[in-house]
């Protein structure tokens, strides 16, 4: 069976510069950088760091192109970078990742991913969705919100590199 790869269509870390105080979404573009254990440096997630200590299980946040298109044909504007996302990816569906799969990204690093992320009401600081959109957001992104992954071996990824999913 071969191996299901994608790459890595963005980065993203956080907050976005310019965005009003006490915002962290969305999260800006940027072409490359070095993941450790805690995620990537300088990247906000204060849900992550406030309620749940910093767990190392929600280190990174990673959303496929699959799951951005499921949403603009359920009528959402949401572009790269607004769902606080740190990784996106291409080629790779959102229905082949589950709980302890681990990824090969680039030459170095090694995620497992955790969990689902469940979408929050966080969400209403994009742009196009507001206090406006935010409750019909909330009932139609369940299962579309991506999933978190502990680093499991750090390093360095840029956009463009190779995503492969690991046999267990």
């Amino acid at each position: 069976m071969e191996p299901i790869t994608g790459v890595i269509e963005g980065i993203f870390c956080g907050p976005m510069e310019g965005i009003p105080d006490g915002f962290s979404l969305p999260k800006q573009s940027i072409k490359s950088v070095t993941l450790t254990k805690e995620g990537i440096i300088g990247d906000s997630n204060k849900f992550r760091y406030n309620k749940k200590k910093g767990d190392p299980d929600m280190a990174i946040l990673l959303l496929t192109i699959a799951e951005l298109e499921e949403l603009k044909l359920r009528g959402f504007s949401i572009q790269p970078g607004d769902f606080g996302e740190n990784i996106l990816l291409d080629g790779i569906h959102f229905t082949n990742l589950m709980p302890d799969m681990r990824l090969s990204v680039g030459d170095e690093v090694i995620l497992q991913v955790s969990r689902i992320c469940d979408p929050c009401s966080k969400l209403s600081q994009i742009p196009a969705i507001g206090k406006t959109h935010i409750k019909q957001l909330l009932q139609e992104s369940n299962g579309l919100r991506g999933w978190y992954a502990r680093v499991i071996q750090g390093g360095n990824i840029g956009v463009g590199e190779i995503v492969t999913l690991l046999q267990s």
